[in-house]
């Protein structure tokens, strides 16, 4: 499964992921997403290189 990030969204200071305002509710889609993958979640980060550092650092703590 594929999830595309783009500037949409972003980590806040309290280290909580923001979801700015869209048609589709972002979260919701995300949520639904990472709780139905079976296999493997591939993500996509699309013209945000801060949310792209972030998952990076993230994923590094998890190895």
């Amino acid at each position: 499964m594929v999830f595309v990030m783009d500037e949409n969204f972003q980590y806040g200071e309290n280290g909580k992921l923001l979801v700015r305002h869209s048609y589709y509710s972002a979260e919701g889609m995300l949520y639904q997403i990472v709780t139905r993958v079976v296999d493997e979640l591939k993500i996509i980060v699309t013209n945000n290189p801060e949310l792209y550092v972030k998952l990076l650092s993230i994923k590094a703590m998890g190895e």
